[in-house]
């Protein structure tokens, strides 16, 4: 685990520009149980990547201007990264601020703020079923504040607030039975949301 005291003083910025090729905040493969909680990852190629991770916490994480080279995310998680818990985290200026891929399942996203991040809030994609995204603030973001898309199927999307993005609030595309309630989705450029094949 690594638990720092809080995000003003415990900041993981590696030397380098967030440009170079695996300049990592945080780098985990076949691991469980992990616990990222109370800092600050910054500038980082990926901010925590994570592959074939499953049942891990990174709660209270501030993570910013990172995955704009890999065009990935603060946290990228991927390869069967299962059961994880991503909470009250802040994220800022990121390509994504939360990227699932490869069959990433049963993930409870919460409670985190995604501000102005360059393509998107959050992004679900191949095969990521059963996911969870409840109660976030998505704002600012270039592109699309959720995205479902490529058969990640049964995700449900509730009680989250989607405003001022530049493209849709919400939007599923190519995947099945997802279930969205309650949530707010206002001043974006495209839909609130959308459902497409």
């Amino acid at each position: 685990s690594i638990i720092g005291a809080d995000s003003r003083y415990t900041v993981i910025d590696p030397p380098g520009s967030y440009n170079t090729t695996n300049l990592y905040g945080i780098y985990a493969i076949n691991k469980s149980q992990l616990k990222i909680q109370n800092l600050k990852i910054t500038s980082c190629y990926d901010g925590i990547y994570w592959d074939n991770v499953d049942t891990s916490y990174i709660n209270d994480v501030y993570i910013e201007t990172s995955g704009l080279s890999s065009m990935r995310g603060g946290i990228y998680l991927t390869t069967g990264s299962n059961s994880n818990t991503i909470s009250n985290c802040y994220f800022d200026r990121n390509w994504f601020g939360i990227y699932l891929n490869s069959s990433s399942v049963n993930n409870f996203i919460s409670n985190n703020i995604l501000s102005s991040n360059s393509n998107g809030g959050i992004y679900i994609i191949s095969s990521s079923n059963n996911n969870y995204i409840i109660n976030n603030y998505c704002f600012g973001s270039v592109g699309h504040a959720i995205w479902v898309a490529t058969s990640s199927n049964s995700c449900v999307i509730s009680n989250n607030y989607c405003t001022g993005n530049n493209g849709y609030g919400i939007i599923i595309n190519g995947s099945l039975y997802s279930q969205i309630s309650n949530n707010i989705t206002s001043n974006n450029i495209s839909y609130g949301i959308y459902l497409t094949t």
